[in-house]
């Protein structure tokens, strides 16, 4: 609606070929075409309104079958260290591979890298 009243303002008209309807007659809006416009605008407030009420109802759906919603909780600090210490062992052993370490440590093999990087 807002391209359209942005291309109105310039004088632009636009035609619907199927509904065979012109916005500017004269340099004029029609009345037939003020009359589709506040229809379309109520549809698409309508619309963004019903599609704000599912997306709720469905969260608190979820929610009630007690789903996990959002990103996944990281590890605990603890874990983050005891990962870390076996990381940098197994590294310093230097016989695996970053994917056979992330693998067997329960970690990313992003992870894995980064501690690397910064034994080095």
């Amino acid at each position: 609606m807002q391209l359209l009243d942005e291309l109105t303002g310039y004088g632009v008209s636009v035609y619907a070929l199927e509904v065979g309807m012109e916005t500017l007659q004269d340099g004029k809006r029609t009345m037939v075409a003020e009359i589709l416009f506040a229809v379309l605008s109520s549809l698409a407030r309508q619309e963004r309104e019903r599609l704000s009420e599912r997306v709720l109802s469905g969260l608190e759906e979820a929610r009630r079958q007690g789903k996990q919603l959002g990103r996944p909780k990281g590890k605990k600090p603890v874990e983050q260290m005891k990962a870390y210490r076996e990381i940098k062992k197994r590294l310093e052993d230097g016989y695996l591979s970053i994917r056979e370490i992330a693998r067997l440590t329960g970690t990313s093999k992003a992870h894995a890298q980064k501690i690397k990087a910064n034994l080095i």
